[in-house]
């Protein structure tokens, strides 16, 4: 009789890059140290659970829980050899998820965790962390606001003040944009309360002083600006007419105005070793007094009087679209790819704990697009082959989004003959081996499913 053949396919894509990725991140045994699983669970541990979640996530632009479990079981063989793991689809089913989501929402786990997180990236990425901007985001939802809840109605911007929702507090490396601490709290919350215990945990998470906090004119609160200072951090954001009232910026200009300031130039470097001048001002300091922990303290400030030069349309678009702060990691955390609206859970517990899933999801963003463009930057090179429809298009700056993409169509393929059984792997692509060349990863992520396919050319 002719034994029965049997075909499976499976898309392996990106899902080698991520978990390499998440491995080298050290999630997995971070997860597992700071938030212990109790009880006679059967299963992978809360720490495997949420790296396959994450790479789910990550890899399909979809949180939601009933989405994973299916997704799962057409790609064990892959997820099983990349994580070296049994895994099975029960252990990421809607319950096992909504575990993770219970363990991450309790502050002092979580905030032990983040810190320790904080320690292992530094030590393994050469970040030079000298910056931290503060910003905060919202996500509104079709819940229902109690009087103690985390969803509430709230000042918002996109013209829905009849959502209930929730703030999130983030306190990023500037210019990756990369979250160093979180912070969930009830959508009506004000921006300025929420600063000095996220300046907090970024010291107590990060373990360095010196570093230089940024932010829009909200940022600047007297209270801010005295606890930063205090405890021997700088700050720099504009501020508003509450903190410099129009009466003392005339005093400033008035000299200006009798050409007894001079100005200082700030020009530009320009391609061809020319340069443009793009802005002029001076400084002027300020004694300026406030109570930090309830004492007074007095120190000296910098005031810089800026003016931009004019720029040409073409200039001030391709300035904008160059700024590389907080505010794109927003646009992930919210958008594409870490999609976390629309939210698709009501429990407060629930939405605190995903969002901070996903906190770590963009920490992966900005850590493999870090990682590339710094090689990148070092070999003084760019890569081509990421841009459909042109090829030869060469970027120095890619985006984790794009890289993530150029592994799309990789299919791990089995064929199964009574015991025979064969496979057969889509080779690699140039584009793809320089890609991981650039992350320092081996080919071997790849290869591995497939021992038996041929090699790639």
């Amino acid at each position: 009789m002719a034994e029965a053949l049997t075909i499976v396919s499976e898309r392996v894509d990106d899902m080698p890059v991520l978990l390499a990725h998440l491995d080298r991140m050290g999630l997995q045994p971070l997860l597992d140290e700071h938030f212990p699983t109790h009880g006679h669970g059967v299963g992978l541990s809360l720490g495997w659970v949420s790296v396959l979640w994450l790479t789910h996530i990550l890899s399909e632009g979809d949180h939601r829980l009933n989405h994973v479990a299916p997704w799962a079981t057409h790609r064990l063989h892959t997820l099983q050899a990349c994580t070296g793991q049994p895994v099975h689809p029960l252990d990421v089913s809607d319950d096992r998820l909504a575990t993770v989501l219970e363990a991450l929402s309790v502050d002092t786990h979580w905030h032990a965790f983040e810190g320790a997180l904080n320690q292992h990236t530094l030590r393994v990425y050469d970040l030079g962390a000298a910056c931290v901007r503060l910003d905060s985001t919202t996500a509104n939802g079709h819940w229902t606001a109690t009087e103690d809840g985390l969803f509430q109605l709230g000042h918002r911007q996109d013209h829905r003040p009849d959502l209930p929702q929730v703030k999130i507090m983030v306190s990023a490396l500037d210019p990756l944009g990369m979250p160093v601490a979180t912070d969930v709290v009830p959508g009506q919350r004000a921006d300025d309360p929420l600063d000095i215990p996220a300046i907090t945990r970024v010291r107590e998470g990060l373990g360095r002083r010196g570093l230089l906090y940024g932010g829009e004119c909200k940022r600047g609160a007297l209270e801010t600006r005295a606890f930063l200072q205090a405890g021997g951090d700088d700050y720099l954001c504009p501020l508003s007419e509450t903190q410099l009232p129009p009466a003392v910026l005339t005093d400033y200009l008035a000299p200006v105005w009798t050409a007894e300031q001079a100005l200082s130039l700030i020009h530009r470097a320009q391609p061809g070793g020319t340069s443009k001048l793009i802005a002029e001002g001076f400084e002027r300091v300020e004694p300026v007094t406030a109570a930090v922990a309830g004492q007074p303290y007095s120190w000296l400030e910098r005031r810089l009087v800026i003016r931009s030069c004019p720029l040409s349309l073409p200039e001030a678009v391709l300035a904008y679209r160059h700024e590389y702060l907080v505010e794109r990691a927003m646009g992930r955390l919210t958008g594409r790819p870490l999609s976390l609206t629309p939210m698709y859970l009501e429990r407060d517990d629930h939405a605190t704990g995903l969002i901070r899933l996903l906190s770590i999801g963009l920490r992966v963003l900005t850590l493999l697009e870090f990682s590339v463009r710094q090689r990148l930057a070092r070999a003084k090179t760019a890569l081509e082959g990421l841009y459909v429809g042109n090829p030869k298009r060469a970027t120095a700056h890619p985006t984790a989004e794009r890289l993530l993409e150029a592994f799309q169509g990789l299919t791990l393929t089995i064929i199964r003959e009574g015991r025979r059984r064969r496979r057969h792997l889509t080779p690699l692509s140039r584009v793809q081996q320089r890609i991981l060349a650039l992350l320092d990863f081996p080919v071997t992520i790849y290869t591995r499913l497939c021992p038996d396919s041929h090699k790639p050319p």
